[in-house]
């Protein structure tokens, strides 16, 4: 399992974003377990799937816990140091399948997978997971801010101290506080 993790205080602006939720809603969205349903969390377009969304730290526990085969990639680590980041991927990777990569690979996969690559994807109509504004034919941009997404500048205090108190073991773990 590669498991790419983010800072959860940065996700609440992705959330709020995404699901046109207010800051508080958005933080409890991430850390309360539910179950998303058509027409009732998410509007989904042509189906009716029934989804358990667990909490950030449900997810978090799931993914990671004796997971003898597990590498945990810090997103926040991916934009520091893509190259070292990838090189960590391949030598798990190597753990399992016989590959060779080149550094123009490398390159590459940096390039088309980065979030201007991705953005400029998603403008040209041919990403499909971002949901609609409610109530119209808007989509609501999947690829906003990304590595532009600092919750230092846009977290209230209150969501950062509840959050940090919640998740403190788990921030811990990984290094965020």
């Amino acid at each position: 399992t590669i498991y790419v993790v983010r800072d959860p205080r940065n996700l609440i602006d992705s959330i709020s974003n995404h699901f046109g939720k207010s800051i508080e809603e958005s933080k409890k969205f991430l850390l309360t377990s539910m179950v998303l349903s058509p027409g009732k969390e998410i509007e989904l377009r042509g189906g009716n799937v029934i989804t358990y969304l667990g909490s950030w730290k449900e997810h978090y526990k799931f993914w990671t816990k004796n997971n003898e085969n597990l590498l945990i990639i810090k997103y926040e680590d991916l934009i520091k140091n893509i190259h070292q980041e990838i090189d960590k991927i391949v030598v798990f990777l190597r753990n399992f399948i016989d590959f060779e990569i080149s550094d123009t690979k490398k390159e590459n996969i940096i390039k088309s997978t980065s979030f201007k690559a991705l953005k400029k994807i998603e403008e040209s109509g041919k990403f499909t997971e971002n949901v609609f504004v409610k109530g119209t034919d808007e989509k609501v941009k999947f690829f906003n801010k990304g590595p532009d997404n600092i919750w230092q500048n846009t977290l209230p205090k209150s969501v950062q101290i509840e959050l940090e108190a919640e998740l403190k073991d788990e921030l811990k773990e990984l290094g965020y506080i």
